[in-house]
């Protein structure tokens, strides 16, 4: 067997996208493809945030809100990772925030704001977190 390398550059549209995939050998057929059967995905939509907060001393718990330009996207959850050697109280960090695990190796704390409901978050504007 011999390991091919692909790469590409694509630009999905917004919605349900389908992609068919071809290999050649310079002939007439193709020499594989996947008949554009895989199903449809929806990749995710451009996404603008901005964040605010104020500037404090080391050791002080800050207030942080979030601002999210969803566009047309679902948002169920986000996830926050906060800078290096920042972190989320414990007790929990705001509105629809639940501390989480460190991010892989990097032990960088991480925060997930998200519906009690698991309904898609509907307010993603002035998302306070500490």
């Amino acid at each position: 067997d011999t390991p091919y390398t692909i790469i590409m550059m694509v630009v999905p549209r917004e919605g349900a996208n389908t992609w068919r995939f071809e290999t050649s050998d310079g002939l007439d057929y193709p020499t594989n493809t996947n008949d554009a059967d895989m199903g449809s995905f929806n990749p995710v939509s451009r996404m603008d945030l901005t964040v605010q907060a104020d500037r404090r001393s080391p050791g002080s718990v800050i207030e942080v809100v979030l601002n999210v330009a969803a566009g047309a996207s679902l948002i169920r959850e986000l996830v926050v990772i906060a800078p290096p050697s920042f972190g989320f109280p414990p007790s929990g960090c705001g509105d629809m925030c639940t501390p989480g695990q460190p991010l892989g190796s990097t032990s960088r704390r991480t925060a997930t704001i998200a519906s009690p409901t698991q309904e898609p978050l509907t307010r993603l504007q002035g998302l306070r977190i500490q």
